[in-house]
């Protein structure tokens, strides 16, 4: 006889396949942003929803590498903070952080 609950793992199961591609999952408020690092050292970030960069997510960036975030409020946009300067990056698009600063680049 199988297991009362085989129904319910199976379920469960299906829906963590499927959530990947499932946009009830994803607030429609939110965005995310493409950053690639293109020094020769880890770079120390922070996405803020707010230029004074005090308070959000902080990351290390190694180098030569892609890294995507996300934007608290999509229509807003987000700050990124790195090495003292203060940057606006936009819902979906993708930047690169290289030797002249911060520069809107092509998707990874």
């Amino acid at each position: 006889m199988p297991h009362p609950l085989r129904p319910l793992a199976a379920a469960l199961c299906a829906a963590a396949l499927a959530a990947p591609g499932c946009d009830l999952l994803t607030p429609p408020d939110k965005g995310t942003f493409n950053l690639m690092n293109d020094t020769e050292a880890t770079l120390t970030i922070l996405v803020s929803e707010n230029e004074q960069c005090v308070i959000g997510l902080h990351s290390d960036v190694p180098t030569h590498t892609w890294r995507n975030y996300d934007i608290e409020k999509r229509a807003e946009g987000a700050w990124l903070c790195i090495q003292g300067g203060k940057h606006k990056v936009a819902d979906g698009k993708s930047y690169r952080f290289g030797p002249s600063g911060l520069q809107e680049s092509e998707a990874p």
